[in-house]
């Protein structure tokens, strides 16, 4: 079901991704929005919608008694109070079976979650303080796919086959890509998972369609340059590996360095 879930929500959310545990997360506007699946004794699958409102809440009895009493005033969902160490994690969360959703329901749900946290945060965090996850309520674009990118779906096949995980942030096409003393590769493309950067292209030299990965803990430091007139994003690894990869515009390059260090949550600065 959580296959399924993913596979709904990431043609209308691009920053789609699943954690560890398998629950989908989709950042949206300054909250981000989970989504969790059980098997029913029926056969059937229960799915759970829940929306961060306020992280990181001082605990009060103020705090207690407004979620008893106002955490069932909407027309689907509630609020839950969630400990966290010695401070709370308010949320909005609404539960409902597989049957009743298809693809544009579940997205309704995500939209429904993200807009009632979003107002509820907006009037409790003036009296009850703690934080939203993403403050500034900005989000990547994660595709930069340039028109020579025709001609090259083998290699963006290979790329797709390989990939062990739909944590995939960032996807983009690349003119050249280079790790000093291992090779080069020509038609490539590239993608930011929460883990690694995933390369492919083909063999400068065979022209056999290669693949290489990096994991983003290898990066030592990492830029962006402007070599042979073309915007390129640098890394030194910290084995004293230099990666380079060639993209189409600044704003691809810029993507590759601003999201290795954590991928896996909107620009909160």
């Amino acid at each position: 079901m959580q296959n399924q879930l993913f596979a709904w929500l990431r043609p209308t959310f691009g920053l789609a991704y699943t954690n560890p545990l398998n629950a989908v997360i989709v950042p949206y506007g300054t909250t981000r929005v989970v989504l969790d699946s059980e098997p029913l004794a029926d056969g059937r699958f229960s799915v759970q919608v829940r929306a961060s409102i306020l992280m990181d809440l001082e605990p009060s009895d103020d705090l207690v008694v407004y979620v008893a009493l106002n955490g069932n005033d909407f027309h689907f969902g509630n609020l839950y109070l969630f400990p966290e160490g010695d401070r709370f994690d308010l949320d909005y969360a609404n539960k409902v079976l597989n049957t009743w959703v298809d693809a544009p329901g579940v997205v309704e749900l995500v939209v429904a979650a993200a807009d009632n946290a979003t107002a509820a945060a907006q009037e409790l965090q003036p009296r009850f303080g703690g934080r939203v996850p993403n403050p500034s309520g900005r989000t990547r674009r994660n595709t930069f796919i340039g028109t020579e990118s025709t001609g090259r779906h083998d290699v963006w096949e290979a790329l797709d086959n390989a990939l062990d995980t739909p944590r995939c942030l960032i996807l983009g096409t690349a003119d050249h890509v280079e790790l000093s003393g291992i090779g080069a590769l020509t038609e490539g493309w590239f993608v930011v998972s929460t883990e690694f950067i995933w390369l492919a292209g083909r063999d400068h030299r065979t022209r056999a369609i290669t693949l290489w990965r990096v994991p983003h803990r290898d990066i030592h430091d990492d830029g962006v340059a402007t070599e042979v007139g073309r915007p390129t994003y640098t890394a030194r690894l910290v084995s004293g590996t230099r990666l380079s990869v060639v993209t189409a515009t600044e704003e691809a390059a810029a993507a590759l360095r601003d999201t290795h260090r954590d991928p896996r949550e909107p620009d909160a600065s």
